[in-house]
C-alpha cells in the first residue's frame, strides 16, 4: 500500500542554512529519499491538523510547530534510527472520514510492526488510534494521560466523550484502561465510580509526584498511549486552551514517555490538543519534541522479555498470611531489575481449560514495593484488580 497518497510532506524551507549535523533532521530527512520505504522503518511520525472534535479550536499546524523543535534535537545513543516522518495526513471536511483515514494508516503501520507516533489533532482521535487495532484481533490495554476522564456524553465536544464510545464499541476488545494525571476536582464522581467498578486504574498527579517509580508498572501494561497536553500544568505547557494551573511537570511528562517507549508491549502513541497559537515562545513545542525524544530513546533501549522460567529471572514465593497453601509468585529480571507478579486465573466449577488463555495464570508488571507489601502479609492492589478483571 502506498501510504504517501495519504500525506503531504512537511516543508523543510525553515531549516535552510542551519547547522543540523547529528540532529534528528539528519535522521528524518535522510528517509525522504525515493528508495526508502516506510515498511523498512520501526517508527513513523504522523502529523494531524484535525480540530473538529475539540473546544481547543486553534490546533492547526501543531505537527509542523513540533517539527521545528524536534528536528533540532541531537541524536541519542542508539546505533541506528529507523524512523520515517510520513508528513501531515491529508484531511477532508468529514470528521468520520478523517478518523477512518487515520485508523487505516495506523493499522497498515501496525501490520508491518511500525510504531505510529501521532502528533496533533483533538483528543478524540484516540478513537481512531484505538480502532486501528480492531483487525488485529487482540485485547487492548489503553493508557490515557489526561487531567479529566473523557466520559461526558452531555458535552458537545467529541474530545470530552470518546471514552464512552470506546467502552461501547462492538465487538469489544478493551481489556483495561489506565488513567494517569487525573485532577479529582475536574472529574465527576460518577466517572470515578465507573472506573472503580470496571477495575480501571486512576492515578492522580499527587501520587505520580510522590511515588514516580510506582507508575512504571502501570505504563508497562499498556499497548497504546494517548497523551492529552492538558495534563501538563500551564506554567510548563501554555500551548493548550484547557491547560490547568496544576498538573504534571515537564519532567514528569517526559518520564512517562520514557517508560512508554521502553515498554516492549507499547505499539502506538498519540500527542493531542497542542495549540501553537497559544505557545508564544515555543515552550510547549519544545516539551512535546522532548517527550518524543525520550519515547524514542526508551524504544531503542528496550530489552526483550524472555520466558519467565528462563535463567534471566529470579522467582520469589511469598506465603500469604502465614499460609503455605497460598503462595504469591513474583519474578525479577536479572537484566533490567523489573518486577512481575503472577495472578492465577479464577476457575468456576473447578473447570480448567488449558487451551483457554484466561484459564492460565497471568503475569503482570509490578514494583518492588508490591513484593515488600506481600512480605508484610498484605495483598497488593495490582493483584486484586487483575484477579477481578479476569
Amino acid at each position: 500500500m502506498n501510504l504517501e497518497l495519504f500525506f503531504d510532506k512537511p516543508s523543510l524551507s525553515n531549516f535552510d542554512g542551519q547547522n543540523l549535523k547529528n540532529t534528528w533532521f539528519e535522521i528524518l530527512t535522510g528517509n525522504f529519499s525515493a528508495d526508502f520505504s516506510w515498511q523498512n522503518a520501526e517508527i513513523a511520525l504522523i502529523g494531524v491538523d484535525d480540530k473538529i472534535g475539540s473546544e481547543n479550536k486553534s490546533i492547526l499546524n501543531a505537527a509542523d510547530a513540533v517539527r521545528q523543535k524536534l528536528y533540532h534535537l541531537q541524536k541519542g545513543r542508539a546505533h541506528k534510527y529507523n524512523i520515517v516522518d510520513l508528513g501531515n495526513l491529508r484531511l477532508t471536511d468529514n470528521e468520520s472520514e478523517n478518523k477512518e483515514r487515520l485508523s487505516e494508516v495506523c493499522y497498515r503501520l501496525l501490520q508491518k510492526n511500525v510504531l505510529p507516533i501521532i502528533i496533533g489533532g483533538s483528543h478524540d482521535l484516540t478513537l481512531a488510534q484505538y480502532e486501528a487495532y480492531k483487525p488485529l484481533d487482540k485485547m487492548l490495554s489503553l493508557l490515557c494521560v489526561d487531567a479529566k476522564i473523557d466520559l461526558d456524553t452531555n458535552s458537545n465536544s467529541l474530545a470530552d466523550s470518546f471514552i464512552d464510545k470506546i467502552l461501547k464499541l462492538q465487538p469489544n476488545y478493551l481489556f483495561t484502561i489506565t488513567h494517569l494525571a487525573s485532577q479529582e476536582y475536574l472529574i465527576p464522581l460518577d466517572f470515578v465510580k465507573l472506573y472503580q467498578k470496571l477495575n480501571f486504574d486512576v492515578v492522580g498527579v499527587g501520587k505520580i509526584r510522590d511515588k514516580p517509580e510506582e507508575i512504571e508498572p502501570l505504563v508497562r501494561t499498556a499497548d497504546l498511549l494517548s497523551f492529552d497536553l492538558s495534563a501538563i500544568r500551564a506554567a510548563d505547557a501554555a500551548g493548550n486552551k484547557l491547560a490547568q494551573p496544576f498538573g504534571l511537570s515537564a519532567e514528569e511528562a517526559t518520564r512517562i514517555c520514557w517508560y512508554a517507549g521502553n515498554n516492549v508491549q507499547m505499539t502506538s502513541i498519540g500527542f493531542y490538543e497542542y495549540n501553537p497559537d497559544l505557545d508564544l515562545y515555543g515552550h510547549t513545542a519544545n516539551i512535546i519534541s522532548t517527550m518524543i525524544w525520550y519515547f524514542v530513546e526508551g524504544f531503542y533501549n528496550r530489552q526483550a522479555e524472555y520466558d519467565f522460567g528462563s535463567p534471566f529471572y529470579i522467582k520469589y514465593l511469598v506465603p500469604m498470611g502465614g499460609r503455605t497453601d497460598f503462595m504469591m509468585v513474583f519474578y525479577k529480571s536479572k537484566l533490567t531489575d523489573k518486577w512481575w507478579l503472577e495472578v492465577p486465573a479464577p476457575h468456576f466449577d473447578n473447570e480448567i481449560d488449558e487451551e483457554n488463555p484466561y484459564h492460565r495464570p497471568s503475569i503482570i508488571p509490578c514494583s518492588y514495593n508490591d513484593y515488600q507489601q506481600a512480605n508484610r502479609g498484605e495483598m497488593p492492589e495490582r493483584w486484586i484488580k487483575m484477579y477481578n478483571r479476569l
